[in-house]
């Protein structure tokens, strides 16, 4: 009997997120020029958004650095992913360049720095990079995994007013590598007000960890833990009666009493700015109408308040800010300066870091 056969294939295509929040670098710093791989030689810094185009450059799951971005994929198959190698100079240049080769669209970078311990200095020039960026309209969070001998030896004294950088030290047991593909994967498949520790969303899917200098996470005692913690590093973690591997936070080196000491906090307000200027710079140039007392008409006041407060507005439906207000001085001299002025306050989202449960017997229960 004559027969057609025809057998559906799935493709694994990854689905393409929406927004830019997902779009996100790995940057991988070497000792020399010698050490970048020959398919990034001319051009440091590319576009890598699939396991295919990875391969093609080279960047195989076994490789020393292919293996972070595969990780990255793993755990976000619509990641839009931009992969950069650089050499290694103190005042952390390669940041910046990588941002400007995206167009500006990188939201976070994630460095690997295997022969470089983390200094205050290093943590400073991140933050330099990041501020420079910042004046540009191109913020973005830095994370970076560098070199650890002994976190026993970790600086405690780096937290202070970085807050768009942050610390991993840890790596994944099976692979012995870094983990930061790992967050990087996780950290651009959260919406920006949620965190990477998040125990429900957030299971690495790793098998045991480990500190970046060998020691298992189990092995460490609780003081060492909480010592770590308090000078905001960030790490892998188990909990008790619980399976899986999961971030032990998502601070980042800004003051912890700073308004913007996590991650999220950041990056939340990241994408505010990025989106009160996308809306508002159209508006540089218009007409702007007055009463009979030099005071902001009514009808301006209200459309610039609408366009001011416009992402945010976007924002808060997505969850991502609780609430938010503009308010807009109308008798501020606006016909002899040109210029006016704005407020824009946003509430954030909080997270539940705490939880303290009191349980016990009654004799009866209250209604």
């Amino acid at each position: 009997m004559q027969t057609l056969v025809i057998k559906r294939e799935n493709g694994n295509i990854a689905k393409s997120l929406p927004g830019q929040d997902h779009v996100s670098g790995l940057l991988f710093l070497v000792d020399s020029a010698d050490d970048i791989p020959d398919e990034f030689a001319a051009e440091p810094f590319q576009p890598c958004s699939s396991t295919k185009t990875a391969e093609a450059l080279g960047l195989t799951a076994d490789d020393q650095y292919g293996y972070h971005v595969h990780e990255a994929l793993r755990l976000n198959p619509g990641l839009t992913l931009w992969v950069g190698f650089a050499v290694r100079t103190a005042d952390m240049k390669a940041v910046g360049d990588f941002q400007r080769a995206a167009s500006g669209n990188l939201r976070q970078i994630g460095i690997l720095d295997t022969s470089a311990e983390i200094t205050k200095a290093t943590v400073t020039a991140l933050q330099a990079q990041a501020d420079a960026l910042d004046e540009a309209w191109m913020p973005l969070s830095v994370i970076i995994a560098p070199k650890v001998a002994d976190i026993a030896k970790l600086p405690t004294d780096l937290a202070a007013s970085a807050p768009n950088v942050s610390v991993l030290i840890s790596r994944d047991s099976e692979a012995q590598a870094p983990a930061i593909g790992t967050l990087i994967g996780t950290l651009s498949a959260r919406a920006v007000n949620e965190s990477i520790a998040w125990v429900e969303r957030c299971e690495t899917g790793l098998t045991r960890p480990l500190f970046s200098d060998g020691k298992p996470y189990a092995d460490v005692d609780k003081a060492v833990l909480e010592s770590l913690d308090a000078a905001r590093y960030i790490y892998l973690r188990t909990y008790p009666g619980l399976a899986g591997v999961f971030f032990s936070d998502s601070h980042n080196m800004a003051s912890a009493q700073s308004d913007y000491n996590t991650i999220e906090l950041q990056r939340t307000m990241d994408k505010a700015v990025r989106g009160t200027r996308t809306y508002l710079l159209p508006e540089l140039g218009r007409p702007i109408y007055f009463n009979a007392d030099g005071t902001l008409r009514a009808d301006t006041l209200q459309h610039l308040k609408t366009v001011a407060g416009k992402a945010v507005e976007d924002m808060e439906r997505a969850g991502e800010v609780s609430g938010w207000e503009v308010s807009i001085d109308p008798a501020q001299d606006v016909l002899g300066t040109s210029t006016v002025e704005f407020t824009l306050h946003a509430v954030p989202v909080g997270i539940m870091r705490k939880a303290v449960v009191s349980i016990g017997y009654v004799k009866q229960l209250s209604e």
